[in-house]
């Protein structure tokens, strides 16, 4: 070791100290290795699926748009904003009617995609254009009906109003086929009931009648025994005249001899 400065010392330190982190360093992955083994045998890792369904798995969009919502609140009575989101109009048809559409507007807070507005589109439903860039509504909120306004482009309110407005006549016309349909059923099942009643009426007469033909027919065989007797009563009450009426003659003769 003689001859060496103290850059050598300071070298050969560096050496020794490299060698022992190359000796450090494995050590260290094989412990984290072996931990990972042994906790991942003690502690299984859970696969959790959590329901991501939405409820509109089996709906149709048909139009959406992007727009700050805000809802009417009578108590304070001023609008209180509900946040900015993406509106929808959803379509669905019933399975055992395909022709009869269901259409519903809902609406998910951008990013946390919490429903702000939930409600079917129904006969009569209010829209109109509040300003060129917002359009008020009626909807549905919670079973209570709510006015609604949505700010948004002028060209997506243009749009939204558009949409909105024919599915309405659509669903109107729906239940108007569906009125004329239940009264017609209606209108034939009274008039199968008004027929039924007729018909039990018209029997119950005719029962009536052949009684009461029945009975004139009994009492006519009535009247005529009643009249047979009584013209045997008769002719019986003549016979014992005549007898009496000879006997008397004869007694008067007699007596007219004595």
């Amino acid at each position: 070791m003689l001859g060496m400065t103290l850059d050598d010392y300071e070298e050969e330190d560096d050496d020794d100290n490299n060698d022992d982190n190359n000796k450090t360093i494995p050590s260290l992955f094989e412990t984290a290795a072996e931990y990972e083994a042994k906790r991942a045998s003690t502690h299984p890792i859970a696969n959790i699926q959590g329901d991501t369904s939405t409820g509109e798995e089996h709906e149709v969009t048909k139009f959406q748009m992007a727009g700050k919502l805000f809802m009417y609140h009578p108590e304070q009575q001023q609008y209180v904003e509900r946040g900015y989101g993406i509106l929808k109009i959803n379509e669905s048809h019933d399975p055992s009617d395909w022709d009869i559409l269901h259409a519903r507007l809902i609406m998910r807070l951008d990013k946390a995609f919490r429903v702000i507005l939930n409600s079917p589109i129904f006969p009569h439903m209010t829209v109109e254009r509040a300003t060129d860039r917002s359009v008020r509504f009626g909807a549905q909120d919670e079973s209570h009906l709510r006015i609604f306004v949505i700010k948004a482009s002028a060209i997506d309110c243009g749009n939204l109003c558009k949409e909105l407005k024919s599915r309405i006549q659509i669903i109107e016309r729906q239940q108007s086929s569906s009125s004329n349909v239940d009264s017609a059923v209606t209108n034939n099942t009274d008039a199968s009931n008004s027929s039924s009643i007729q018909n039990s009426t018209n029997r119950i007469r005719k029962r009536s009648h052949s009684k009461s033909d029945s009975d004139t027919e009994e009492n006519t065989n009535d009247l005529s025994k009643k009249s047979k007797l009584i013209e045997i009563y008769r002719d019986g009450n003549k016979d014992t005249s005549d007898e009496d009426s000879v006997e008397s003659t004869k007694t008067g003769e007699q007596e007219t001899n004595i």
